[in-house]
């Protein structure tokens, strides 16, 4: 059966992301359920330029394999990623290559102050702890931003997911994780 439309059902945030990106990458039309409601993915989910990144923010904001930071939810990351397109597109590159190079390392890093944190004004995550940490009037080190190597790895973490993701047509093995952000342990 070849279809015109595809209407796919499903209550996982991973699907619901995914459709957004391939809804972009295909002609034909692609709908999404969620609950009682209809939606054309295409049309009304996001951007054809949203769609580009939407995979890797929702990767980079914590999702299976992948930790999040906590206490910052997806809605307020996207809500910021809206606001501010510009650096919201510097995480198109993220699974370009594995392993990761450092340019996309700095891009996330910038990605995960701006967008996450929500700090216009630190470059580096050490001055956006610091910042964070004054700020607090309840102090808590699992709310503060991630330190160098922490976030490298999650980087690390988050391009080989998405290069998976992006990648699941090719032919080729898929690579072992060990030097992704991962190591194997007996």
């Amino acid at each position: 059966c070849i279809c015109d439309t595809v209407i796919i059902d499903a209550e996982d945030a991973n699907v619901i992301v995914l459709s957004t990106r391939v809804a972009h990458e295909i002609d034909d039309d692609l709908g999404m359920k969620w609950k009682k409601t209809f939606f054309d993915c295409k049309e009304e989910l996001c951007s054809s330029a949203f769609s580009k990144v939407v995979l890797q923010l929702y990767y980079h904001t914590g999702a299976d394999a992948v930790s999040a930071f906590f206490g910052h939810g997806k809605k307020s990351v996207v809500r910021n990623a809206l606001r501010f397109p510009d650096i919201a597109k510097s995480l198109e590159d993220v699974d370009a290559i594995l392993p990761i190079s450092k340019s996309i390392i700095d891009k996330s890093r910038l990605c995960t102050i701006k967008l996450i944190y929500n700090d216009s004004k630190s470059l580096t995550l050490a001055v956006a702890r610091a910042s964070k940490w004054k700020s607090m009037e309840k102090k808590s080190f699992k709310r503060l931003p991630p330190n160098e190597d922490t976030h490298r790895l999650h980087c690390q973490r988050v391009n080989y997911i998405v290069n998976l993701n992006l990648n699941y047509h090719m032919k080729d093995a898929i690579p072992s994780p060990n030097i992704h952000g991962w190591s194997s342990r007996n």
